[in-house]
Formats: C-alpha cells, structure tokens, sequence
C-alpha cells in the first residue's frame, strides 16, 4: 500500500510538498480503511485529487510515472535523467530533484528516497519504519554506500554498487544483478498501475480469454451500466492485415509467447501456434431490433465506450482482493458523472479493514465531493500558492467542518483552494 509521498524542485512542486495516505483521526466510514495495528495507523483506499487546470494534478501523475519508470527500467549509459526542475526560479534549475516514498509491504512500513539531478543520483537511503524508531537498511551518497549491519552478502552488495553507473539507482542495479535483498522494494513499484486519459488497459488480452473471471465480470459491468454495448468478444483476423511495421516486429515471435497491438482504437493480440502466426482482435457485440448480435469495431465506439473499456479492467481487479495501486489521471474523462460515481461507489462497498488495494485518481468532477462518499481527508486539492508552486492540500487540514456540512459548495465558493480565479472585463 502506498502511505504518502514528498517531492520537492520538480516539474510545477518547488517545495517540499507532502501527500498522505494515513487516515486522521476522523470516525467517518471507518468500516473501510484498512487497519496497521502493529503501528496504531489506519490506511486510507481511496484518494480524490482536485485542482484547477494548471495546478498540477498532472504533474502529480507524471512524478509517480516517472519515479516508477526509473526504479524499473533504470536508465542507459550516459542517459540524461527524465527530472525536470522547478523552471520558475533560476536557483531551483540547479539544485536537484526529491522524491520520497512510504510504502507497506506485508506488515512492515519502508520509506524509500532519492536525489537527482539530470546528471546522476546524488542520494538513496532506504529505512524500515519501526514503531518507535527507523532503521536505515542502506544509504548511498554520490561514490559511497553503507549497509546495515544486519544485512548479509554486503561484500556482493559492494560489488553491485561499484558496477552501478552514476545515473543508475542501486535499488534498480541490484535487482537486475539478481540480488535478492531489496527486491520486494522494486516488486511494490511494479504493483503501480498508471492509467492517463490516452492510456489503454494494458492487459486487455484477459478480455480474450472467455474462461476467466475477468472476461465475464467486464461484460456483467457493461450490461449494468447501460453503455450501450452487451459485451466484448474476439475475432481471428489475417496476420497481413496489420500495419507493415507492426508485422516486420511480430514476424520472428517466439512459439506460444503473445504480443499486445494497438492500431489506432483497435485491441489487437498476435500469437505464434504450431509455427502459425494468429492475430486476433478485440469486438463489441450490440443487439438489433430483431434481437440479433451486430459486431461493431472499437473504431466505431464513443469515447466515453472506449474509456469505459480502459476503466472497468481496473475496477474489476479492485473490488476483488488484489493489493495493487492504481492511479488514474481525469477518470471523469468521456465518462458520464452517475458511471464514475457508480464505479467508485462499487469499489468503496468492497473495502474493508483488511483489503490493501487502493484507488487514486485525479478530477474535475464537483458531484462526487460529498461526506457521504468519501471522507474529508480522502479528498485533496492540488494548488498553485502565491509563488505559482503547486502544494498538496487535504479537506481534513481545515478544521470545524461539520459531518453534514456541503463542502462541494465549500470547494466551489473556493474555501479549500483548487479552483480557477476567473477576471471578468
């Protein structure tokens, strides 16, 4: 589960700026937060970001993107880093970037951090969060690293380090080096799963598969939500069909592996069989006035239809017991107000103490801020302060906010911050 973050000096953050998932003291649909009983804290599912256009929300997202990225893909030799300063301030351009992390991974909480520039990595240290102290299990600084004394292997680990370029974070070197000490660290930021408003579900080959859950749960989700399409099926389709260089890539696959296509809207999954190349794509299946199945292409759906696709994968997944993050940048986009308030009422119904999964997603959604949805601090505001640097602000950092009290008209009258200052003529 993710427990908060900071960042400072990076795209529109200037400051150090903090974001959390720890539960305040507040009672309200309390049922849902999962409990950390072993350090006294509850654990927030939910997030709702909200901000004016140009506050930050986005940049929010392509942090998380970014920061992900670089612990799992690492980065190539000589390759300028993907951070990007504060531009608004000359002495920010040259100072580095932070990113901070606190994380649960079974019932121990770890805080993972990191400096950089476009250069390098100045700076890593990765604790263990203890009830009543913190062990720092490494930190690195620029040319040195040292090691807890309880950690095993430390001459291999030194080895590693030595072999770890400086625009590399050793987290990402040890793990691709085999080493298996911090690996569950690594494995957490691959539980993230970012969706942008152009981003398409990246496993849609489930939808494929008619004998998994996933498949008949997606189609029950459509029928319900009344988005004008009865469900998904595949078709085979000649493997000359597709674009040439999508076929100079896919002509040498490996026997049995399956490669993800996108053309255009179009799903498309390409498979090697008994030395056969098979192509197969993604249908929405619509229902006459005669009763009977029509095949439709993607190509022919709304947006709001085709975002629907991208979106229900992920609440399908959430409201079962898997622990996976999922961050969604405008998950009102093309969507209808009463679906995106059905979906992540569904996902809320299904929360309980011991459920790690969580949802957070950024809006410009006004209908959705009410107490009987979501709790004050699970509702943040992204907002540019007088030094045009946007901040994190939670609806729980205002006090005397009654239970029954509008705060939708609270937000709009602009009390919590987040919204366009507008100048008429």
């Amino acid at each position: 589960m993710l427990l908060g973050l900071s960042v400072e000096n990076w795209l529109s953050f200037k400051d150090k700026t903090e974001f959390s998932m720890i539960a305040t003291r507040e009672q309200q649909h309390g049922d849902r937060l999962f409990e950390l009983n072993h350090y006294k804290n509850r654990v927030l599912p939910i997030a709702a970001i909200y901000g004016a256009n140009a506050s930050g929300k986005t940049n929010f997202i392509k942090i998380m993107s970014t920061a992900r990225n670089f612990i799992l893909n690492g980065s190539r030799p000589e390759e300028v880093l993907p951070v990007y300063p504060y531009l608004l301030d000359d002495d920010c351009v040259k100072k580095p970037s932070r990113f901070s992390v606190g994380i649960l991974i079974d019932d121990t909480i770890y805080e993972y951090a990191f400096v950089v520039d476009r250069k390098q990595v100045i700076e890593e240290k990765l604790s263990e969060v203890q009830p009543k102290k913190e062990k720092i299990l490494f930190h690195r600084k620029l040319n040195e690293i040292f090691f807890a004394d309880e950690i095993k292997d430390q001459e291999f680990l030194q080895f590693i380090f030595k072999g770890t370029r400086k625009n590399q974070l050793f987290l990402t070197s040890s793990v691709f080096q085999n080493a298996e000490h911090f690996k569950k660290i690594f494995d957490w930021f691959d539980n993230i799963e970012i969706i942008t408003p152009n981003a398409t579900f990246q496993l849609f080959e489930k939808f494929f598969d008619e004998t998994s859950s996933l498949y008949n749960d997606i189609n029950n989700y459509f029928k319900s939500c009344d988005i004008g399409i009865d469900r998904i099926e595949c078709e085979e389709i000649p493997f000359s069909s597709l674009p040439i260089d999508s076929r100079s890539q896919l002509a040498n696959i490996p026997e049995g592996k399956t490669f993800r296509v996108q053309v255009g809207h179009e799903r498309i999954l390409v498979t090697k069989k008994n030395g056969n190349i098979i192509s197969k794509r993604m249908i929405s299946i619509h229902t006459n006035n005669r009763g009977q199945n029509v095949k439709f292409n993607l190509t022919d759906e709304s947006d709001g239809t085709l975002r629907a696709i991208d979106l229900f994968p992920a609440f399908s997944e959430l409201c079962t017991d898997s622990s996976k993050i999922y961050i969604v940048d405008e998950i009102d986009r093309s969507l209808h107000p009463l679906l995106v308030k059905h979906l992540i009422e569904m996902y809320l119904d299904s929360c309980n103490k011991s459920k790690k999964g969580q949802l957070i997603f950024t809006t410009h959604d006004t209908n959705l801020i009410s107490q009987k949805i979501f709790r004050r601090d699970e509702i943040w505001v992204i907002d540019r302060n007088k030094f045009k640097s946007s901040e994190f602000i939670s609806f729980s950092d205002f006090e005397n906010i009654r239970k029954d009290k509008d705060i939708r008209k609270s937000y709009m009258d602009g009390r919590f911050g987040g919204i366009p200052t507008l100048m008429g003529n």
